[in-house]
Formats: C-alpha cells, structure tokens, sequence
C-alpha cells in the first residue's frame, strides 16, 4: 500500500468513522443524563438524532482530518515508507484499530471533548459552532496519539 492509498483509505473512511464517534459521544452524554436524572429538550433531541439519524456530522471532518494528517505524519513519516509495502491487511487494520479502539475511547473520555463533538454537530445550544470546531481541532493537533499496549511498545 502506498502513501497515497492508505490516504485514500482514510478518505473513504471518513463517513463512517466520524458518525461513530458521534454516536459514541451521544451515548456517553445520554448515560451521563439518565444517571443525573437531566430532562429537558435538549435531551429529547439528542435521543430523536440517534433513532432518526438525521444529522449532519460535517462540521465534524476537520476533526477527522486533522486525525488523518497526525497519524500518517507520526506513524508513517518518510523514513518509515517502506512499512506500506506488501503488509496492506496489517496497515489497515492497524488504522481501524487506533481508530475504533484507542482514539475514540480516549476522545470519548474527555467531557469537553463530547460537549463540543455534540455542540459541532447542533444537538447541544452553542454560541458559537466554529469555535467548538476549532477547540476540537486544535486538542487533537496537540495530543498525542493513543496506541494500545500492542503498538509501539504500550506507548
């Protein structure tokens, strides 16, 4: 696989990822409610978005992008190249694995993080969208990448 398809890869990936996590932070948000016993209607929105799925989840590829450039620039910067050649299952499932697994999870964890995710996406009163945008841009620029304990030696 080369450079140019693992970014493809990526690319074609995107839908589905990024509705993941916007799933997971929705899920997260609404546990958080139903323990505090929170109701109201902004609630209400937030449990008709995840059975109608009738949300726009594009303010939300920035993010994704900004995933995307990080990953490739540290896991596969050019000294390391040749790690696409003749290894394409292993390169994918890597990708999906710090993806699904460790990214999402360690995201989904910070309550900041869910707020903005659901205030991008307008299920949650924000004054300002781009800045929500923005915050979670930024926090995902400067962050290091999470890998389970089998990449990198636990790093």
């Amino acid at each position: 696989m080369t450079g140019e398809e693992f970014r493809q890869m990526q690319r074609d990936m995107a839908r589905d990822a990024i509705s993941s996590l916007l799933n997971n932070c929705r899920l997260r948000f609404l546990d958080a409610a139903r323990l505090v016993q929170l109701t109201g209607s902004w609630i209400d929105r937030l449990h008709e978005s995840y059975s109608t799925g009738s949300i726009d989840f594009t303010p939300l590829l920035p993010i994704w992008h900004q995933v995307c450039q990080h990953y490739y620039r540290e896991r596969f910067g050019t000294s390391q190249a040749s790690l696409f050649r003749d290894n394409d299952k292993e390169t994918v499932d890597q990708w999906a694995k710090f993806v699904y697994q460790d990214l999402f999870a360690n995201l989904v964890c910070e309550d900041e993080f869910v707020r903005n995710v659901l205030r991008a996406c307008k299920l949650l009163p924000c004054l300002d969208t781009e800045e929500a945008i923005s915050a979670m841009v930024y926090h995902v620029k400067e962050m290091d990448l999470p890998y389970g304990e089998s990449e990198n030696g636990g790093r």
